[in-house]
């Protein structure tokens, strides 16, 4: 968040625009950079393939709950101490592992659902 902060103070709109960071390159690349903190920031990743969706997030407030977008599914994803809610706001998610990070642990659990517009997932968890 520190470098977010850095580098949104240098275009305020009076020196420089808010709105073409020349870091991040021209228009498109400046707001593919700024999803990307989204991931860095939730630690999710889903791996359609492996059916598999890593969640992490940094900040070690619970219950988190973030937005995700897969490329066949958006919605939102929760955890909470003991709990991970995965709600299917758009299409499906097929999810046989789920692999948590939590601070400097790490768990995998099995979880086979096809999750689906509209449903919301649950998992009990123990990290």
């Amino acid at each position: 968040l520190t470098i977010v902060k850095a580098t949104r103070s240098r275009y305020d709109g009076k020196t420089r625009n808010p709105w073409n960071e020349y870091e991040c390159g021209n228009y498109y690349a400046r707001a593919m950079s700024s999803y990307a903190l989204l991931g860095a920031l939730t630690g999710f990743r889903y791996s359609a393939v492996e059916r598999t969706l890593w969640f992490g997030p940094r900040l070690t407030v619970r219950p988190f709950k973030s937005f995700f977008c897969s490329a066949t599914a958006f919605g939102t994803i929760e955890l909470s101490p003991d709990t991970l809610k995965l709600h299917i706001i758009e299409g499906e998610l097929t999810i046989e592992k789920l692999v948590l990070h939590d601070r400097d642990t790490e768990k995998a659990f099995e979880w086979k659902i096809t999750a689906k517009q509209g449903v919301t997932a649950t998992r009990s968890i123990v990290i």
